[in-house]
């Protein structure tokens, strides 16, 4: 675990491109930015249970949040980082994340 934040803390941030956002979730267009998931699974390792199951958000640019549960309950899995994502096993759902 040590070498997983270690990893987060050494990334170098993503550059930001602006881009014109044409897709759809569910049949609804999304136009604005903002971070948009639905029904979204992942665990930690290939043959476990899914540590997160069935979550869906939506949450425009500049909006706040609070994830608040026990440890092990997959918060992290929402940080977006692609170390993190790298980690992760069995991802289903769709999530669309243009800030």
């Amino acid at each position: 675990m040590y070498l997983i934040i270690q990893s987060l803390l050494d990334a170098k941030e993503l550059p930001r491109e602006q881009t014109e956002l044409n897709v759809s979730l569910n049949g609804r267009a999304i136009n604005e930015p903002g971070i948009f998931m639905d029904t979204v699974s992942a665990s930690w390792n290939a043959d476990g249970e899914s540590t997160l199951k069935s979550f869906s958000l939506e949450m425009g640019r500049g909006s706040l949040v609070c994830l608040l549960g026990p440890v092990g309950a997959g918060k992290v899995i929402l940080d977006f980082n692609p170390i993190v994502v790298s980690y992760l096993f069995n991802i289903y759902g769709y999530i669309i994340h243009n800030l």
